[in-house]
């Protein structure tokens, strides 16, 4: 499979990196990549040792895979992986959602690297019944810090609910069972993953229709010296997802027992 993909890319490949040399934009002046990733978002990635581990790790590997670039991994929490991202001490991010804010500081592929529906995940037996977003509205939610969900959520969330904002998705679980909110709104793939991974599985699950349902992308540092590799990742990340290589790769991570060392 490796060969079949490298074969499909390598005109498009050898057209891009003479693209670059032609504008005077040699993207091989960029040979250490510094990434990362939310520490604890299974099956998508997480922190393991040293480094990360996860089916979007693995999907970056395959993009880099022939080309000139060390990956280094940065494991530090969500939060200060989006300030370092901002500041230009990481250059790329796993997949994440796309918004007005991040844009401001990040440069995403324009091609997806996963679907990432987001749910709403309530004690087995909860009184809460959801439907629409409004449903919401009288009870105690839960976010994780720096998550953003899309689709106009994130603005109906500031305005109209009542939400409790943990450092981590372990500290919404944590808060869910012992009855200190009432809901949490976070990925489907990943929220049920952890659930899988801490025998939480049969206590807590996701109810209703899901919140949204956008696509997750890697995303640059606008201040990273790598960002001329864009277009080559780029290309390669379009020609994964048609062959459906993310899609595969993520149901493969989603069965994984996961042991999270969190930053």
């Amino acid at each position: 499979m490796k060969t079949l993909i490298v074969k499909r890319w390598a005109r498009s490949l050898a057209a891009l990196l003479g693209l670059l040399l032609v504008t005077g934009g040699s993207a091989q002046c960029c040979d250490r990549l510094v990434y990362s990733a939310n520490p604890i978002y299974p099956p998508f990635h997480w922190a393991v040792d040293g480094g990360f581990d996860g089916a979007s790790i693995a999907l970056l590997r395959q993009l880099v895979a022939d080309l000139p670039i060390k990956l280094e991994p940065r494991v530090v929490p969500w939060k200060r992986v989006l300030l370092e991202l901002e500041q230009g001490k990481i250059d790329l991010v796993a997949p994440l959602q796309r918004n007005a804010e991040r844009k401001g500081y990040l440069v995403f592929f324009a091609s997806r690297a996963f679907a990432n529906p987001m749910s709403v995940f309530v004690k087995v037996g909860s009184h809460v019944e959801y439907k629409t977003w409004d449903d919401l509205i009288p009870f105690r939610g839960g976010i994780s810090l720096g998550d953003r969900f899309g689709g106009n959520f994130d603005s109906f969330l500031e305005k109209k609910l009542k939400v409790e904002v943990a450092l981590s998705m372990k500290d919404n679980f944590r808060m869910l069972s012992s009855g200190m909110i009432d809901y949490f709104v976070t990925g489907h793939y990943a929220g049920l993953s952890y659930l899988n991974n801490t025998g939480l599985s049969r206590a807590v699950v996701p109810i209703g229709p899901y919140v949204t349902t956008n696509d997750i992308y890697f995303a640059f540092s606008r201040k990273s010296s790598c960002l001329r590799w864009l277009p080559v990742l780029d290309e390669r990340m379009k020609a994964l997802d048609g062959i459906r290589a993310n899609t595969r790769l993520l149901e493969e991570y989603k069965s994984r027992t996961v042991e999270v060392v969190t930053p």
